[in-house]
């Protein structure tokens, strides 16, 4: 291979992963770097930029220490929050906070750039992402999931008229198209007006729908496989077939569901999550997890028969006479 071919190869390869994080997701974005780390290829060139405004400097190091896993560049990005004073919350919904419009600026922070990954911190990456990388946007502005909640979906699409709504979890971002074309102020100014007329529900991802529709490329749904998929399936960009295959060749599991599995078992590659922790440094947390998950509720278990209650503990049975 020629020097000209190995900097072609390398550039090619060099991936920048945007997230947003403040210090209470901290777990959350370790685990998801993690992943990504562990199970890159040799060649990847991995950059990760962490758009922040308050996070701490023990929190920084626990990421900085990530790349004992792989050689990776870690940048934070201090963010004014003041960029954001007219951009609304939702109190019923308080995982969603301010950082959730962090992604709006990517393009005017990284303007030297063509294009960018970005993932919520509650994804969770099963291998490269030098394919979803190397996806050609054309003169779109983003590669994009559709978002598979069967029953909000529709009546967004509806409420935004947009063609199909997307998951904004996981971006694919042309950065030359929203430099170009100064994006970020038409999301700001898509966010005011849904919420001018009182229709603004899922804060950034309606101002991206709203902004973007029609103008995206619809990537294949296992970069952005989603936990509200599984029991509340809704499609209109792919076949059965390849949400089948997305299924069963997942990169990105997307963890944007009610159930969370470092909260209780919800049987959504709950095992790649309690790995991806391990990696990261919070391995007692990750075997306590996947102890009362998986293993307690076979092995320590009650249950009534006839007039005692019943308690088994590894296949050891106590009866308690149950009181009257």
């Amino acid at each position: 291979m020629t020097k000209e071919e190995e900097l072609k190869q390398n550039q090619d390869n060099n991936i920048h992963i945007f997230y947003s994080c403040n210090d209470t997701f901290i777990r959350h974005l370790c685990t998801s770097i993690a992943s990504i780390l562990h199970n890159a290829d040799k060649k990847d060139l991995l950059s990760f930029h962490i758009l922040n405004n308050d996070i701490s400097q023990e929190n920084r190091n626990k990421i900085l220490n990530l790349r004992k896993i792989k050689k990776c560049n870690i940048e934070f990005i201090d963010i004014d929050n003041e960029l954001f004073k007219n951009c609304p919350l939702k109190k019923g919904f308080p995982y969603l906070t301010i950082q959730s419009y962090y992604r709006f600026i990517i393009a005017d922070i990284k303007h030297s750039l063509d294009k960018a990954i970005y993932l919520d911190c509650d994804t969770v990456v099963t291998s490269s992402l030098s394919d979803l990388w190397n996806i050609d946007l054309g003169d779109n502005y983003c590669g994009v999931v559709q978002d598979m909640n069967a029953v909000a979906s529709h009546e967004d699409e509806e409420r935004l008229n947009i063609d199909a709504e997307f998951n904004a979890g996981v971006l694919l971002i042309n950065v030359k198209k929203w430099k170009d074309e100064n994006i970020s102020q038409k999301l700001f100014e898509s966010v005011k007006k849904l919420s001018d007329e009182n229709i603004l529900l899922w804060m950034d991802q309606d101002g991206l729908n709203y902004t973007f529709d029609r103008q995206v490329v619809w990537i294949n749904p296992k970069y952005n496989y989603q936990k509200c998929a599984v029991d509340n399936l809704y499609y209109t960009k792919y076949t059965d077939e390849e949400v089948k295959h997305a299924q069963d060749n997942v990169v990105i599991i997307h963890y944007n569901g009610g159930e969370k599995p470092w909260e209780k078992r919800c049987d959504f590659y709950d095992i790649e999550y309690y790995k991806s922790l391990y990696y990261a440094g919070w391995r007692l947390e990750a075997l306590r997890l996947f102890y009362n998950h998986y293993i307690k509720q076979y092995l320590i278990y009650s249950y009534e028969e006839d007039r005692h209650r019943v308690l088994s503990i590894f296949g050891i049975k106590i009866k308690f006479r149950k009181k009257h």
